[in-house]
């Protein structure tokens, strides 16, 4: 398939309609594993508030996206999260929204969050994990505005002395290569870490640790939950919201690297920002669910990602 005169064929010959690689993919897929439904949102309370019909607005108008555009359903939950947001975090902006929203997650209901967290954390694709990974990376040797955005927001999220640590472990000895990408080894070990720190486990040392800010068998280096909702909402959630902002990606689906990880990826992104769409309304108390509906929700639909894309 000549992927670049189909995109050009689509839109000279619309409303005709034609799927992708990846959108057939994911069809089949679907009817394979019997899954009628993709996504069950939660049961949420009627009330007339003009903000709250707001939020709910841009939730209908996301889920009608579904089964294909996940991507669409995830921008219109992030703008729950941001405009909802503001209240609680007056004059701090977006950057102040995703780093603190956890600590006011797990400050309002402890024990209902950290199980959200370690259902999000769990659930979360290695493709996702890889992403944020290649971001990190990249942007250590970037010298554009977004790069020194992303290396400060790592930096806010691991701690100074623990990010130095992990730049020095895994980024700074092995440079981008001549084509600006992160060496395949690198990024699989960086992957990895990433996946195992968020994980909220303790690991087995099998030797003594060079960086001890690194070292998983140590109980004192575990994040809590409020921190691994940070990655997902500032190292995660933002990146990606960001890059599709700024209009510079093709679309997800409708190109030859589309594939069902692709899909996977964005439902998981969906899932997340959809979960801490619904927890900031809760914590605005303008008519939002109970924590209970939240993470009942939350669990839900992790189970029918783990159906469809296996783990």
């Amino acid at each position: 398939m000549d992927f670049k005169k189909e995109r050009v064929d689509l839109h000279n010959q619309w409303p005709k309609k034609k799927m992708f690689k990846a959108e057939e993919q994911f069809r089949n897929l679907i009817d394979t594993k019997n899954q009628a439904s993709i996504f069950f949102p939660a049961d949420i309370p009627y009330s007339t508030g003009a903000e709250y019909q707001i939020f709910v607005g841009h939730f209908v108008d996301g889920l009608e996206a579904l089964p294909f555009r996940p991507d669409y359903f995830f921008d219109h939950c992030f703008r729950v999260i941001d405009c909802g947001a503001k209240p609680i975090f007056p004059n701090k902006g977006i950057k102040g929204i995703v780093q603190g929203l956890g600590v006011k997650f797990n400050a309002s209901d402890p024990n209902e969050w950290a199980t959200i967290s370690q259902q999000l954390t769990a659930l979360m694709p290695l493709s996702s994990y890889r992403y944020v990974a290649k971001r990190i990376y990249q942007a250590h040797f970037g010298s554009d505005p977004q790069s020194s955005q992303i290396s400060g927001r790592a930096s806010d999220f691991f701690g100074p002395s623990r990010y130095a640590q992990f730049l020095a472990k895994f980024v700074t000895p092995f440079p981008l290569t001549a084509s600006g990408e992160v060496p395949y080894e690198n990024l699989q070990k960086v992957t990895n870490f990433l996946k195992l720190y968020i994980s909220g486990n303790l690991a087995t040392k099998a030797k003594p640790a060079t960086h001890l800010k690194l070292d998983m068998s140590d109980k004192a280096n575990i994040p809590s939950s409020a921190k691994r909702i940070e990655f997902l909402l500032s190292l995660f959630l933002f990146i990606s919201r960001n890059e599709r902002a700024h209009g510079n990606m093709l679309s997800p689906f409708r190109t030859s690297k589309a594939t069902l990880d692709r899909y996977e990826g964005f439902y998981f992104a969906t899932l997340s920002a959809y979960i801490f769409a619904l927890g900031v309304i809760q914590l605005r108390n303008i008519g939002g669910p109970a924590i209970a509906e939240i993470v009942n929700c939350c669990a839900l639909n992790a189970a029918i990602q783990v159906k469809l894309f296996g783990r």
